[in-house]
């Protein structure tokens, strides 16, 4: 805090979770150290970002401070059109990719594992597939190697994990539905979403309503939305896919479309034009100093000005030209 404090440069804070609500439940005392220095970088910063609206309206109403949301994006040439034929007829494959924390998702993504077990003894060919980072293997190990149907891998390269995502037949998103995880999830924004619904495969999102993700995909209204702590509930939504093509289909052009609308910026902006324009200012570059958990710092090439009118700041749904513009704000 004491470089922080003496630095005349310019402070952006960018915020993917809410780790103050679970520190604060789990670590009282170390909740309440920290709550002040946060405030404190919070109050300083001249750009706040958060992961989606949500977080931005609940964390605005918290610290009394406004943020911008800012989230992942795709680059629409990493993703051509997907033709309807491309995926297998026979066994249906539904895979889900990420994390297998157990303050996040491993619950959720358990209960899909068991569905699809239950489906598979009732006669549905389907199979659940998992990639997850090494450091996740030994839960993946102990969880789900008791599945019949469940097979499990490392990440990929970007190439072939792009491919891997476009051959599935559906795609998981998934939250836990325990307070805890909701404690630390309920303003997140999976950034796997735009990848997911680029791919031209359907997204199943299986978590709690008030998840801002699980609202999110619900309001784009092109996903199969499962909100109940149910197998049964999960296994028959999953079975309604199964056994509907056309639906599948009808849905993953709804999320691709939805995906790569950029009513702001034509598909091939180039990127050298990228630029941002300050509040009583020229347009000038900005950039990327560091990361210290979490929390990152920028500094102009020039001096100290107003970022707050940092323009534009996109939602998930916009593609990688219009990332980019954002990107390039932030870098040198």
């Amino acid at each position: 805090m004491g470089v922080i404090r003496s630095a005349d440069v310019p402070l952006a804070i960018w915020i993917m979770d809410d780790w103050p609500s679970q520190l604060a439940a789990e670590d009282p005392q170390l909740f309440a150290r920290l709550d002040s220095d946060l405030r404190e970088l919070l109050a300083r910063a001249d750009l706040r970002l958060s992961i989606c609206d949500a977080m931005s309206i609940a964390f605005a109403q918290r610290y009394n401070v406004p943020f911008k949301a800012f989230a992942n994006a795709i680059d629409p040439q990493d993703w051509p059109p997907r033709r309807r034929g491309d995926t297998k007829a026979n066994t249906f494959v539904l895979r889900y990719a990420g994390a297998l924390a157990k303050n996040m998702v491993l619950d959720s993504v358990r209960r899909t594992a068991q569905a699809i077990e239950r489906l598979s003894s009732r006669g549905v060919d389907i199979r659940f597939e998992i990639t997850t980072h090494p450091c996740w293997q030994k839960t993946a190990e102990r969880e789900f190697t008791i599945f019949h149907r469940t097979s499990i891998s490392t990440l990929r390269p970007h190439t072939a994990y792009r491919e891997w995502l476009s051959q599935a037949d559906a795609l998981l998103i998934a939250y836990n539905f325990d307070e805890a995880s909701k404690n630390y999830v309920r303003y997140s924004l999976a950034n796997k979403l735009p990848e997911c619904l680029a791919s031209g495969a359907v997204v199943i999102a299986h978590g709690p309503s008030d998840v801002a993700t699980i609202d999110y995909i619900r309001s784009l209204d092109c996903a199969v939305v499962a909100t109940e702590a149910d197998e049964e509930a999960l296994a028959t939504a999953i079975k309604g896919l199964v056994e509907d093509p056309d639906r599948r289909h009808n849905l993953s052009e709804k999320g691709t479309r939805r995906c790569f609308r950029c009513p702001q910026c034509p598909p091939h902006s180039p990127r050298s034009a990228c630029r941002v324009s300050y509040s009583g200012s020229s347009e000038e570059d900005v950039g990327w100093s560091g990361t210290i958990s979490g929390i990152r710092t920028y500094h102009t090439r020039t001096h100290r000005r107003n970022a707050g009118d940092l323009d534009p700041v996109l939602p998930v749904n916009r593609h990688r030209a219009c990332y980019d513009r954002c990107r390039c704000a932030l870098r040198k």
